[in-house]
């Protein structure tokens, strides 16, 4: 029972998110290269919109946009109010989850965090709050080992990704099959390679040196080994979320009866979706997520987290200012508690 949980949860994380996952980066960062930079320049040279253009690039799937927004609150170019309403529109890589189990909600939650993140970034201007935070660019050390070995390295630059996306093209080419509900069992083991191959280019990734990045001059390249280390990282998260949702469904004896349980405690389980939005990273919002799409959860939990979850994009925050990073979690925290409880009771 538990090699079959296995192959299932591999294969649909590769076939069913991951995949496209994979196509939305793509569509993403080529348009990031065609612009060139312009949408940062509009931001620091509109002062009157920068609470909106945050908040755009807050909504955008993953922590890109929320990441290229903390240095320039770093140097100043924006204010406080922009970097908190950037972070509470971002979801991080739990939004590529959402967007391709239930596009329809994705849009809705879209529509909340956006309006919810101007409006906290317009009142914490308006009176002038976090205005006398102090700047520190020094940066933390980092104590990450990493590993010197050539070969891996060679492959890593000049393979690794090249093999990634063909895996995501054919796992695509499944996934829309699937979708239109075409029969793909005799092919369903590619999915499970695809989520294998995607946990070991992410451990190598983690504890292989790849400062060879910063010397590629090819941007095509470049782009190519972002999405797929971008794709492999949410891919391998998806995995453990539906390995352990899986699991738990099988020794609690059925969905229905974790349904049961959490549909008693809606108002705690809220409350501890709320704190898991404060982990640094997107791997616990994932697995949370993967809880909205199985019904185990309701929209209100999810939309409280989705507020006060901040991604990969906290960490460089954290870095440089950890007192910035502390101020803008309580001013994410507010919110977040108003929204989520709110829609409790509507619902």
């Amino acid at each position: 029972m538990i090699r079959d949980i296995l192959y299932q949860s591999a294969g649909n994380s590769f076939i069913l998110v991951g995949s496209f996952v994979a196509v939305t980066l793509l569509i993403f960062n080529i348009l990031d290269e065609k612009t060139n930079g312009k949408m940062l320049k509009i931001i620091e040279n509109n002062k009157k919109l920068q609470i909106y253009i945050g908040t755009f690039l807050g909504l955008t799937p993953g922590c890109g946009g929320a990441i290229m927004v903390v240095p320039l609150y770093l140097n100043k170019k924006v204010s406080f109010g922009t970097l908190v309403a950037t972070f509470i529109a971002t979801m991080g890589d739990a939004a590529f989850v959402l967007m391709v189990g239930k596009p329809k909600i994705f849009i809705y939650l879209l529509i909340i965090s956006g309006t919810v993140a101007i409006v906290t970034g317009l009142i914490i201007d308006k009176f002038k709050i976090g205005q006398n935070l102090l700047i520190n660019l020094s940066p933390a050390k980092d104590d990450t080992i990493k590993i010197e070995y050539k070969p891996i390295e060679n492959f890593l630059k000049n393979y690794a990704y090249i093999i990634f996306i063909i895996l995501s093209l054919i796992g695509f080419y499944l996934g829309v099959n699937e979708l239109f509900q075409n029969n793909i069992d005799h092919l369903y083991f590619l999915g499970v390679v695809g989520t294998i191959y995607s946990i070991i280019y992410t451990i190598l990734n983690k504890i292989i040196d790849t400062s060879f990045e910063e010397k590629i001059k090819n941007k095509w390249i470049k782009l190519g080994i972002h999405i797929s280390k971008e794709t492999a990282f949410v891919i391998s998260w998806v995995f453990v979320a539906f390995f352990l949702y899986n699991i738990l469904i099988y020794f609690l004896g059925g969905e229905n009866i974790l349904k049961d349980i959490l549909n008693n405690n809606k108002a705690i389980v809220i409350l501890i979706s709320i704190f898991i939005g404060l982990i640094p990273g997107c791997g616990p919002q994932i697995l949370l997520t993967t809880l909205y799409l199985n019904g185990t959860i309701p929209f209100a939990a999810l939309m409280a987290n989705a507020i006060c979850n901040d991604g990969d994009a906290l960490f460089p925050l954290l870095a440089l200012n950890r007192k910035a990073s502390v101020y803008v979690t309580l001013y994410n925290l507010i919110p977040a508690f108003i929204v989520g409880y709110s829609l409790y009771f509507i619902e």
